[in-house]
């Protein structure tokens, strides 16, 4: 979702946290982007961006436009330093120039006359993103910022349904990449049934999940796991799958679950 700010450079001479901050308060232009269905001037986009950017201040029990949001060093012509407000204004309408460039770079807005349009690439990428999010919020079992080994120690007690979704909250909050890491961390562990639900969690993840589970095939604890993974992957019925295990990979699995 952040991926326009690796393709289009920052401005130079920012530090990296006010360019961090702005990264952080996009979501809200995009949404507004999204809401109004429409274009949108740039002053309505830089208040917003502004208010967001002073929200994570405060929320940090930060002084806003401290040491570091200064883009102009001194007021204009006078040579003496220019007011912090000043200088954080200023600051914002560059930083938001520069995101506005990146997000049309890569083609989920354009740009007009003084206003931004989303296009329909930038309005489906909203739509993920808040779906991604209602996703994560509806995990009754609260187990969203565990770590994978406590998620699916929480999700043991659970039965198949509400533990799958538990599952897709857990990984809507995380890369499909470093989910399925951490769930295959414990995968190799020496918790036999964190090992087995960590492969249920991993039938959620699905086709994503495919290239790392077929390399722990070669795995001899994860490796009866990791076959019926990917046989019930390419279609194999649950109950048929068992067949694929040789008589050694088969008591292996008996014997661990």
């Amino acid at each position: 979702f952040d991926a326009w700010s690796l393709v289009h450079a920052a401005p130079e001479g920012i530090e990296t946290g006010a360019v961090a901050e702005a990264v952080e308060a996009v979501p809200q232009v995009l949404s507004l982007l999204q809401l109004s269905a429409g274009p949108v001037s740039v002053p309505a986009l830089l208040d917003l961006l502004a208010q967001r950017i002073a929200e994570l201040h405060e929320e940090r029990c930060e002084v806003p436009y401290g040491a570091g949001r200064a883009a102009v060093e001194s007021a204009p012509g006078t040579g003496r330093p220019a007011p912090a407000q000043d200088r954080g204004a200023d600051l914002d309408a560059l930083l938001l120039d520069w995101a506005l460039e990146g997000l049309a770079a890569v083609g989920a807005l354009t740009l007009g006359n003084g206003h931004a349009t989303l296009t329909p690439l930038g309005n489906w990428a909203v739509w993920v993103k808040l779906e991604q999010i209602c996703v994560a919020a509806q995990s009754p079992a609260g187990n969203i910022e565990q770590s994978a080994a406590d998620m699916l120690l929480g999700c043991a007690r659970l039965t198949p349904g509400p533990a799958r979704a538990e599952y897709r909250a857990w990984l809507a909050a995380r890369t499909v990449g470093s989910a399925v890491a951490e769930l295959l961390a414990v995968a190799r562990g020496e918790d036999a049934l964190l090992r087995g639900l960590a492969f249920e969690a991993l039938r959620v993840v699905g086709a994503p999940a495919e290239p790392e589970v077929r390399a722990v095939v070669t795995s001899p604890s994860l490796r009866p796991y990791a076959l019926l993974w990917l046989a019930e992957y390419e279609g194999a019925d649950p109950d048929d799958a068992q067949e694929i295990l040789s008589r050694e990979e088969a008591t292996w699995l008996w014997v661990d679950t």
